[in-house]
């Protein structure tokens, strides 16, 4: 069998506790060679299926062609040539040159310069194209009873000799929702296509140890606007609007962690990660950031603490980013340089949830108080509004009742337990933490369709494994 399998592919199999988007648990690595599918026919997921995992084979059409990609269409969608040729065409005139510049860096491989597309071509076989492939993803969606759906995904095996495998760069794009031409569709592509990059630099700079959940997929959402240029306005709105569970802490630092007290809690998680790539790039001043985090060798929150050169810790750069959801400061660093606005932060009144790591929550009282001192991973700072253009934040000193405090998780083990602090209260100063429950119900403000990351709908069904979408 080895002599059917490539050298790279092999350390691969031999590392596949490091895998990424793949555990050990289900990766076969016994491989089979007759997963390959003749030219027109590929692999996909059925996203419905109870029970184990399962593939099905989709029969598609060459529609479009560009200089960096091919894209096929399922049989039968109705999607006519014309309109899939101008995406290829958008594909490598816009797409291509804006992803490689936000998320590449140029290696030497065997004595060739190769970007990271031409690397994942290098590592897929050498067709030398991105194979996009616009299906109706098989996930269950339902206007009235299921509105959440998956937009697309990519699936890194799909890089390997293996069961299943398609043998090529690919990603996976919806066509229920969203259909091609339409910039929703478009900023899919840049999401899918930034999560194979992340996957690729991974190989080349994390010794396949995969990035943290919430950076790939701040990374994706940040992918959508260095395509279009343009602000999601369905997750700002989701932050503003939706934040009952935001404004108790739920984001994006622990992914998935509040799903089994809100159906929605996964679309704070995106949310709140995109607003916070939003606010890096800002702060930073472009999107050198992204690269500089797409490449590091490090896999957890430090890679984004190094990217940002005037922090140097987590704490500080989770305080600050916190803080600037409640200022929303026109200039400096407590706020988004009025780009967008957020709407009024919530705050909590009485009692709050134990925050998990990377939690925060603001409160407020009707008279001045001082801030407490630090306790085990609970930090705590006073924000307030001024005339000027900054806002203040402080860790001492007393808040004034036209303040208010910032109670936060510095944690920054993502398994970590969640912590209890304390937290001003209206009439009655400060007051200790006490665990709130009874708030399952909570409707979101928009009616949907609401998209869902594959891995995140996989996990809901009781896999273990982390597919990233």
């Amino acid at each position: 069998m080895i002599a059917y399998v490539k050298k790279w592919q092999w350390l691969v199999i031999l590392g596949c506790t490091a895998l990424l988007f793949f555990s050990c648990d289900w990766f076969e690595v016994d491989i089979d060679l007759s997963g390959k599918l003749p030219r027109g026919q590929f692999w996909a997921e059925d996203f419905t299926a109870e029970g184990d995992r399962e593939w099905y084979v989709v029969n598609a059409e060459l529609r479009g062609e560009g200089t960096y990609c091919d894209i096929w269409v399922e049989r039968g969608a109705g999607i006519s040539v014309e309109t899939v040729q101008k995406v290829a065409d958008e594909f490598d005139a816009k797409m291509y040159p804006r992803m490689i510049e936000a998320f590449s860096t140029t290696q030497n491989v065997g004595g060739t310069p190769m970007n990271v597309m031409e690397y994942a071509d290098y590592l897929a076989g050498g067709d030398g194209k991105l194979t996009i492939l616009f299906l109706k993803i098989k996930d269950g969606f339902d206007k009235t009873h299921n509105p959440s759906y998956v937009a697309g995904y990519f699936w890194s095996t799909n890089f390997l000799k293996h069961s299943n495998s398609n043998e090529c760069a690919m990603i996976y794009i919806d066509l229920k929702v969203d259909l091609p031409g339409s910039n929703t569709s478009y900023e899919t592509i840049a999401h899918e296509m930034q999560h194979l990059m992340n996957y690729v630099n991974t190989r080349r700079y994390r010794s396949d140890v995969r990035m943290d959940t919430w950076i790939d997929e701040g990374l994706a959402g940040a992918a959508q606007w260095v395509f279009s240029q343009q602000y999601s306005k369905g997750r700002l709105d989701w932050f503003s609007d939706s934040r009952e569970w935001i404004s108790r802490g739920n984001n994006f630092f622990v992914w998935g962690n509040r799903t089994n007290e809100s159906n929605f809690a996964s679309q704070d998680d995106y949310a709140t990660a995109y607003v916070f790539f939003q606010w890096l790039r800002l702060q930073s001043g472009g999107t050198n950031i992204y690269r500089n985090i797409i490449t590091s060798t490090k896999s957890n929150h430090e890679a984004v603490v190094d990217a940002m050169n005037d922090y140097s810790n987590w704490d500080a750069l989770l305080r600050d980013w916190l803080a600037a959801n409640y200022i929303q400061a026109p200039g400096g660093r407590y706020g988004y340089l009025n780009q967008f606005s957020l709407g009024d932060a919530k705050t909590f009144p009485g009692s709050l949830l134990f925050l998990s790591p990377g939690e925060g929550v603001f409160s407020r009282s009707n008279t001045s108080t001082s801030i407490p001192p630090n306790e085990l991973n609970i930090r705590y700072a006073g924000l307030a509004k001024t005339p000027s253009t900054t806002g203040t934040v402080t860790s001492t000193g007393t808040i004034n009742s036209s303040g208010a405090l910032l109670t936060y998780n510095a944690n920054t083990n993502t398994g970590g337990p969640r912590e209890s602090g304390v937290l001003a209260s209206i009439g009655m100063g400060i007051t200790h933490n006490t665990e709130t429950s009874g708030i399952r119900s909570l409707v979101p403000a928009h009616p949907g369709p609401f998209a869902i990351g594959a891995g995140d709908l996989l996990r809901q069904k009781g896999h273990t494994m982390e597919l990233m979408p």
